[in-house]
């Protein structure tokens, strides 16, 4: 950023909108703080809320305290994997976001699988908004220094752009990003970013948020929040010059945003196909019909879950299961209208458990039969 305490500081850089997360906005929201005798102001970018105490002590973050936030509720390292989730909620409004459900997000790096030899990650975040607040547009952004494209590689330039692909293209050097959206179905993408001769297009903010008139701030001199920076002295190499925001074309209470991303280099490499296996109950998605990752939907663990499935036996992950739980698996047959599906259920005798976390891990590699 240009400057300490800048208008670019304020209203951009410290704010959510500059990171790849989540926004939920609200046109009466405000964001407000006090710092020393003056009460300072930033734009609605959608995003979480000014925390009550800059400085707050041990006993007001501890679990109940009056600044506790969730953080990390689950985590674990299963060597070809790693896998957390986090809950966002109370970083948010209890005015805009429910408080317990509002934001999760499930993150699993797969370092080393049959997908791929390189890194691929599949993020799943489930976004609840408060029952009056059910229309409100919910963003999933993802911040890149070079303009995303689809998988033909046209540049569109600088501005606003809606994006008709799910699969977006980010090539930085010799690597490429591949990431494509599996829910929402039917997404509303847009990429924003880019500059030119007479308008900036990289640190905008939204200033109203219709779907059909979606209006910025910042890339003009005379807005009252400028968010380009007016003295910075010289462009980073990884300046986020560009953002991806994914929306629900019609959003509902609780939005679900899944996405596999990989890496590839320049030259050699394609991202694996994926297919989305969600249900009302289940976010679920087969990646190369070589790995199946499937997350809970519901706001709480379950014993059972089931999985429609075509395919050759993959490997499994399953998130959202009780913990510490022996889980049968079954292949069930087409029947009674429902496709072939995958189901796994409690049950002690099963030589499968979930981990502390509730994630379940089956693989068939190198099983024979």
């Amino acid at each position: 950023y240009d400057s300490y305490n800048t208008d670019h500081w304020n209203n951009y850089y410290t704010r959510t909108i500059a990171h790849n997360t989540i926004t939920v906005w609200n046109p009466d929201e405000t964001f407000c703080r006090q710092q020393g005798p003056l009460q300072v102001c930033s734009s609605n970018d959608g995003g979480q809320k000014y925390v009550k105490y800059l400085s707050p002590t041990l006993e007001q973050i501890q679990p109940g305290g009056e600044s506790s936030l969730d953080g990390i509720v689950g985590y674990h390292e299963g060597g070809r994997y790693s896998y957390a989730q986090g809950n966002a909620s109370r970083a948010y409004s209890s005015d805009k976001l429910d408080q317990a459900n509002g934001f999760i997000r499930d993150v699993l790096f797969l370092r080393n699988s049959r997908v791929s030899d390189r890194p691929v990650i599949v993020t799943f975040d489930k976004v609840k908004t408060t029952a009056d607040k059910a229309a409100l547009n919910k963003r999933f952004l993802l911040h890149t220094v070079n303009e995303p494209t689809s998988i033909d590689g046209l540049n569109a330039g600088p501005g606003v752009h809606e994006m008709e692909d799910p699969l977006l293209v980010v090539q930085n050097g010799e690597g490429v990003l591949y990431s494509q959206t599996v829910l929402p179905e039917n997404p509303l993408i847009r990429k924003i970013g880019g500059k030119n001769g007479s308008r900036d297009y990289r640190f905008l903010v939204p200033v109203t948020d219709d779907q059909n008139d979606y209006d910025l701030e910042g890339d003009l001199s005379g807005d009252l929040h400028p968010s380009m920076p007016q003295s910075m002295k010289s462009a980073s190499p990884e300046e986020g010059a560009w953002r991806i925001e994914v929306m629900a074309r019609t959003p509902q209470q609780t939005d679900y945003f899944l996405h596999v991303m990989s890496v590839a280099d320049v030259y050699a490499g394609e991202p694996p196909v994926v297919e989305n296996l969600s249900t009302d109950s289940v976010a679920a998605v087969a990646i190369n019909d070589l790995q199946l990752v499937a997350f809970n939907k519901l706001d709480h663990a379950v014993s059972s879950m089931e999985i429609p499935y075509e395919g050759p036996k993959p490997d499994l992950l399953i998130a959202g299961l009780v913990p510490d739980n022996n889980y049968s698996l079954k292949f069930l047959k087409a029947q009674n209208g429902k496709k072939r599906r995958i189901s796994v259920t409690q049950n002690s005798s099963s030589k499968f458990r979930s981990n502390e976390s509730g994630l379940l891990e089956i693989s068939f590699l190198g099983v024979a039969g």
